[in-house]
């Protein structure tokens, strides 16, 4: 190919590709999801299930509070006063919950979200217990109890 060819070509890409990037750049950016035949439809980020306010950072949501059974229930959270609750956060088959004296059990009078999303039963002295799958696909509980530090002193995280 002659000079004069190749200088023609090169125009001639030049030509087609500024009003391709032009157009590209100029472009609804919303994004086009093609659902596939069966699945259910993808949230928009951000977006909660029906009946789910946004949680402000600084507070707790109440939610309703399942029934408290006394009856066996496969897969429920067993409270040391036998009392079964279901399982939060995704979990199928809550792993035993271990009070101790430093976190001592009392009954479960609500069911808050926290402003991470994560689902907890309130109890009557103030501690949280909860159930939630860890990174590795793991069923772990964990239980909570605040703690009044002396006035003017800040707490120390290690």
């Amino acid at each position: 190919m002659s000079r004069h060819g190749t200088t023609i070509a090169v125009l001639a890409l030049v030509a087609i590709a500024v009003p391709l990037t032009n157009k590209l750049l100029t472009r609804d950016a919303s994004p086009v999801v093609e659902q596939l035949a069966g699945a259910p439809a993808r949230a928009e980020p951000g977006a909660l299930p029906a009946g789910r306010e946004p949680v402000r950072a600084s507070l707790m949501t109440a939610w309703p509070l399942p029934p408290v059974s006394k009856q066996p229930a496969d897969g429920y959270i067993e409270y040391p006063d036998g009392s079964l609750l279901p399982p939060l956060n995704g979990v199928a088959v809550a792993p035993p919950m271990s009070f101790t004296p430093s976190s001592p059990f009392t009954p479960v009078v609500a069911r808050v979200r926290d402003a991470a999303g994560v689902e907890w039963y309130r109890h009557e002295n103030g501690a949280r217990s909860t159930t939630f799958v860890d990174g590795r696909g793991v069923s772990l509980a964990m239980i909570v109890m605040p703690i009044e530090l002396p006035k003017g002193r800040k707490p120390f995280i290690d």
